[in-house]
């Protein structure tokens, strides 16, 4: 059985992970808006960053935050540069953050309740659009 650690890390660190979770989920959610699916959040990996970052740091999550959105956006991007006929748009900031909650697990993160996540949404909608 595998039990959960508490590890301290330098801030750099923790930032450039959570830029590489945030890479890997617009990459993953782009992969599937190619093949026809509709977005559904952005991700459990990216959730489960943000809950922390909310923890210990609640200005890093519209960092991270940001970074996945500019990713969504150059992966749409890409995919439409290499083939015209994709037409992919990026979710909006909107779109995202009204479906990130389905990222969050509760259980996993029991400081995530509902008032929290709403203030983590809020936030981010206010930070966000100004940073991008």
């Amino acid at each position: 059985m595998i039990t959960a650690k508490t590890v301290e890390i330098p801030r750099a660190h923790f930032l450039a992970l959570s830029d590489l979770a945030a890479s890997f989920e617009a990459i993953d959610a782009v992969r599937s808006l190619a093949h026809g699916s509709e977005y559904g959040h952005p991700g459990d990996i990216l959730g489960s960053v943000l809950s922390e970052a909310w923890r210990v740091d609640p200005t890093a999550c519209t960092r991270i935050m940001a970074t996945y959105i500019s990713h969504l956006r150059t992966e749409c991007e890409r995919v439409n540069r290499n083939n015209p006929k994709a037409n992919l748009a990026a979710p909006t900031l909107e779109k995202v953050l009204k479906v990130l909650p389905f990222g969050i697990n509760e259980g996993r993160h029991p400081w995530m309740t509902e008032d929290v996540w709403k203030q983590l949404v809020k936030q981010l909608g206010a930070e966000v659009a100004s940073i991008l």
